[in-house]
């Protein structure tokens, strides 16, 4: 199954996945993330935010990789996403690290972040468009990864065919 790494929530390429073996290791499950879910690296470029579309469900993920996962009736992931790669979200991340020579970030250090809720109708209707762009905008993040995979296949095609 494919592995997702701390570099990959930003800098995704392709030819760099890496995969773990199911039966090789007992704790897989463990490991895997859903749709829906915020990502968040942990350690060393902490703070770094995805959002897991349906191009990485099911994936296995790094142990330096935080998985949040958002209660949709009280917040959604697509708002929640927006807000902690916000200038205040992003305070808050880095106001918890910890670490003398790697910067570390824990599950419990991210549970206490305050995120804004909306209140008023209108806020809500902002929070509710809010969610669906994000939403957009990763998927066509992951659009642009597979467009860029197609380019290297027809690359590497073209380089194997050499007259």
């Amino acid at each position: 199954m494919p592995f997702l790494q701390g570099s990959h929530i930003v800098h995704f390429q392709p030819a760099d996945i890496k995969y773990v073996s199911k039966s090789a290791h007992k704790n897989v499950e463990s490991w895997i993330i859903k749709k829906g879910w915020i990502l968040v690296t942990r350690s060393g470029t902490f703070g770094r935010i995805a959002l897991c579309e349906d191009d990485w469900d099911g994936w296995a993920a790094s142990e330096h990789i935080l998985r949040i996962i958002p209660d949709e009736t009280k917040c959604t992931s697509g708002y929640l996403y927006a807000f902690l790669n916000s200038p205040i979200g992003q305070a808050q991340l880095t106001s918890k690290i910890y670490g003398a020579v790697v910067d570390e970030l824990t599950e419990e250090q991210t549970k206490s972040i305050l995120v804004p809720m909306p209140r008023t109708k209108k806020q809500k209707e902002q929070a509710d468009l809010i969610n669906v762009e994000a939403h957009k905008a990763m998927k066509k993040k992951l659009e642009a990864i597979k467009l860029t995979e197609q380019s290297l296949d027809k690359m590497n095609q073209m380089l194997k065919i050499r007259d």
